[in-house]
């Protein structure tokens, strides 16, 4: 049977992020998405405005209904949230689904560039904490790491590994046994997603070539093609190892086209990449 996720975050109408990448990633990759909207804007957060409005209704009435049914998912995987009211939507979700052996796997979506997203302060932090200490997997940025560690965000400078699996340890302790700690600068050539498998005392770094600025969405792809590799029974080194095959070549189409940052990263022409028929090839 077709492995089937629940896949929690908003959906933009431009950028690439959110459920617009989720739902194409997982499809790629054989897990058959079931997307949990949690709200709908014209445009994702990174540009000067944007149209949002809130799905929290419509939120509590599908888990709801889906509790009802007595559905079952193999993975949730979740991103962006509007507020702790969701948060605690999810949080219930989640006791749901992994009594029925759900994966878990959470990307905090809190802030970037060491300082919260403007919509977001304390509270989402708390709550993000929260369901951090429910998640099997966690992905956040290096911003967002130290945020839920209550550690001081080092700055733009590169990093040095060892500050990144101190963080990652001081995560681990909260609950999740993998966390995945993404966009670490440890050297100015190079971005590294870098992964902290608490149980088994396991780092593994995966680094790829620093390629232009810095693309909207991309955390949103490396938690969709970590969620789905587990699910197909892969681990996270080969997960990360797909992810950064991706981003190599999906960045440089987006350099060589122009594409505007907010836009992300065209992903599309290289969705074979991910699936099983492509990696054989």
């Amino acid at each position: 049977m077709t492995p089937r996720v629940a896949t929690v975050q908003d959906i933009s109408g431009i950028g690439r992020c959110s459920l617009t990448a989720a739902i194409p990633i997982f499809s790629a990759m054989g897990i058959q998405a079931c997307p949990l909207p949690t709200a709908v804007l014209s445009n994702q957060t990174a540009f000067d405005s944007y149209a949002a409005t809130s799905l929290t209704g419509q939120l509590e009435a599908s888990i709801a209904e889906w509790k009802k049914q007595g559905l079952t998912f193999d993975g949730v995987s979740t991103g962006f949230l509007m507020d702790t009211e969701q948060a605690a939507l999810v949080s219930e979700f989640f006791d749901y689904a992994k009594d029925r052996g759900a994966l878990i796997v959470v990307d905090p979506v809190l802030g970037d560039s060491g300082s919260f997203y403007p919509i977001f302060g304390r509270d989402m932090l708390a709550a993000f904490a929260g369901l951090a200490s429910k998640a099997d997997v966690i992905t956040p940025n290096l911003t967002e790491a130290c945020l839920l560690a209550g550690v001081e965000y080092p700055g733009e400078r590169t990093h040095s590994d060892e500050f990144v699996w101190d963080v990652a340890r001081a995560l681990a302790s909260m609950g999740p046994h993998t966390v995945v700690i993404t966009g670490a600068h440890t050297n100015t050539d190079t971005i590294c997603n870098m992964a902290y498998i608490s149980g088994e005392n396991k780092k593994i770094t995966v680094c790829n070539r620093r390629i232009g600025g810095s693309f909207s969405g991309t955390g949103d792809i490396l938690t969709s093609i970590i969620c789905a590799c587990l699910l197909r029974g892969e681990d996270i080194e080969r997960a990360l190892d797909l992810a950064g095959r991706l981003f190599e070549r999906a960045i440089s189409l987006s350099i060589e086209s122009g594409t505007d940052p907010r836009e992300g990263v065209a992903f599309e022409p290289f969705l074979h990449l991910l699936s099983s028929v492509g990696n054989a090839l």
